[in-house]
């Protein structure tokens, strides 16, 4: 179950991801979920990219004052008023073609990021 929970400027995740193999040998890792894509050329080091992307975005729109909204508008569901927790997204999807014509691999892996800032 994605999640991402806000307690002061303590933020806590849980998120999917989906990580694959393109024609040119580089790994990708995609967080649907915020719309975050890191890649490397190593699997760990992507993950390691995206583990370090995403405190970063969220960083950024809490000091613009716009996480909530952006989290919103990304299809995050929030126990409002107190915007301390947020559901993940009910519906996204991955793109099924992202270089030219080739979809993601039947070999592509889904697992759980968490992060904590």
């Amino acid at each position: 179950m994605e999640f991402i929970k806000i307690i002061g400027q303590k933020i806590e995740t849980q998120l999917s991801i989906v990580s694959f193999k393109d024609d040119h040998n580089i790994f990708n890792v995609l967080v649907p979920a915020l719309d975050v894509t890191t890649y490397a050329d190593s699997i760990a080091d992507a993950k390691t990219a995206a583990s370090e992307a995403i405190p970063l975005h969220l960083k950024d729109w809490m000091e613009k004052n716009v996480l909530h909204e952006v989290l919103l508008q990304q299809g995050w569901l929030s126990n409002e008023p107190k915007k301390i927790r947020y559901a993940g997204p009910r519906r996204y999807q991955v793109p099924a073609n992202l270089y030219g014509n080739r979809a993601i691999n039947p070999t592509s892996t889904q697992a759980n990021l968490s992060v904590l800032i």
